[in-house]
């Protein structure tokens, strides 16, 4: 089954059941890296909890700011 976008292949991905929220985040990490930040929807991405935490993390790594 191929998907054509990020969230095509998260919503495939919870449509396996079972552990549906490893299986996703799995899914979601590897189609991420296949199509990139700008293809998960900026709605999901400032809906997840923890967003103040995870995104001064994120712009660091995608700005090559390893280190402080």
């Amino acid at each position: 089954m191929e998907q054509s976008d990020f969230p095509s292949v998260v919503r495939a991905a919870i449509k396996f059941g079972n552990d549906t929220d490893t299986t996703a985040c799995i899914a979601g990490g590897l189609a991420g890296i296949h199509y990139g930040l700008a293809s998960i929807p900026e709605s999901w991405r400032k809906d997840l909890r923890g967003c103040d935490i995870y995104e001064p993390l994120l712009d660091r790594l995608l700005h090559g700011a390893v280190h402080d």
